[in-house]
């Protein structure tokens, strides 16, 4: 995987510029959310299926089955693990740039979109073939992603 390039991250910055403040966001804002997170999930499917490790196992992992995963050794994996946590804080800055609070939450707008989680869980899903590649190389006993309102999407790896 190769990560958000400046151009992703200049594509989603764009698309969130018009976003009101805290106390005047509205549906406009949240479909600017959405269609960011879709640009990222689009782009972080094609990052993940042309990955000569991950891309062959890309969508077993996220049917859910059993695959064996690829071998790669630490230095490789600690770059992966840094690739997983750059698009997991991309779709992060997203979902904090409009949902996260601002003193005071952005009061027209309780909670995420129904669209905007199901994107996050995607972008998750997608994640996680690195993350479990990584923390196999790296030894870790369990790894998780969570998607939590209103930040986004972290990481963890458990030793």
């Amino acid at each position: 995987m190769d990560g958000p390039n400046r151009d992703v991250r200049d594509a989603v910055i764009s698309l969130l510029d018009e976003t009101a403040p805290p106390e005047d966001r509205t549906q406009a804002d949240e479909s600017r959310a959405e269609a960011a997170l879709q640009r990222i999930e689009e782009v972080l499917r094609a990052d993940v299926s042309g990955d000569e490790r991950l891309g062959p196992v890309m969508e077993e992992v996220l049917a859910g089955h059993s695959v064996d995963l690829p071998d790669i050794d630490g230095v490789e994996a600690n770059e992966l693990l840094a690739v997983v946590q750059e698009w997991a804080g991309l779709a992060s800055y997203v979902s904090a740039r409009v949902y996260g609070p601002g003193s005071p939450m952005p009061r027209k707008l309780a909670g995420w979109s129904r669209k905007a989680v199901a994107t996050l869980q995607r972008i998750a899903n997608l994640l996680l073939v690195g993350l479990r590649t990584a923390g196999k190389a790296l030894g870790a006993a369990t790894v998780s992603i969570a998607v939590s309102f209103p930040w986004g999407i972290s990481i963890g790896l458990n030793w």
